[in-house]
Order: C-alpha cells, then structure tokens, then sequence
C-alpha cells in the first residue's frame, strides 16, 4: 500500500538529510518509503523549491489557478 506524506513531512526529511542530521537510509526506515521515493523529493526540491511537494491531493498554485480558470470557463461558455 503506497504511503502519502504531507508538504511539510516531505521538506522536513530532505532539509534533514541536507544538513547531514539524517541519512537517506534512516529516512526510509522512519517513514516506511523507498529510497526512491526520497530522492525524488530531493530532486524535487532542488528544481522548484518555493513550490515543491504540494501534497497529497493538493496542485501547486499556479496549477491550481489554472484549474479554476477552466472551471470558470466551463460555466460562462457551456
């Protein structure tokens, strides 16, 4: 069963292995993720930092923004 951590989690544990207080290793066995899963959020972070990781069930702003313009549309021009 695939595991689902929030915004905060995910940037917590990278700015932890950045710092040096936490290896990728220990990561994964705290949160029961593969190794994978860890470095795509280091990736992650490193290419958008301001808004990266958005969560579970959440869009960055910009897709977010973007959505909701289509959504206006649809009803103003059905």
């Amino acid at each position: 069963m695939a595991k689902y951590f929030d915004r905060d989690t995910k940037v917590a544990y990278v700015e932890q292995i950045n710092s040096g207080k936490l290896t990728v290793t220990e990561a994964v066995n705290e949160l029961g993720c593969s190794r994978s899963a860890i470095y795509s959020w280091m990736r992650k972070l490193f290419e958008d930092g301001e808004h990266i990781l958005p969560g579970s069930g959440h869009m960055k702003p910009d897709l977010e923004y973007q959505r909701k313009l289509e959504k206006e549309n649809k009803l103003a021009f059905p």
